[in-house]
């Protein structure tokens, strides 16, 4: 009977000190219309096999990942 008094005690303990899970959703960086026309410009000029692509296009999953968290 002690036993049980004793694992029912610990288990309310650990479940009282259980967290709360909270998202926090960082803010998106806002660019100007000229920031994104000299980037436009900028990318254009890059060779297809140019890997800076494909780490726009992940940024570019990303923001869009952020938008969906502060929605």
């Amino acid at each position: 009977m002690k036993r049980l008094m004793l694992i029912g005690s610990l288990i309310a303990v650990v479940t009282g000190c259980t967290p709360a899970i909270t998202s926090i959703c960082p803010p998106i960086q806002v660019y100007s219309n000229e920031f994104n026309n000299q980037l436009a410009n900028e990318v254009k000029k890059l060779p297809d096999n140019s890997l800076i692509l494909r780490v726009l296009s992940d940024y570019i999953s990303l923001r869009d990942q952020l938008r969906v968290c502060l929605s």
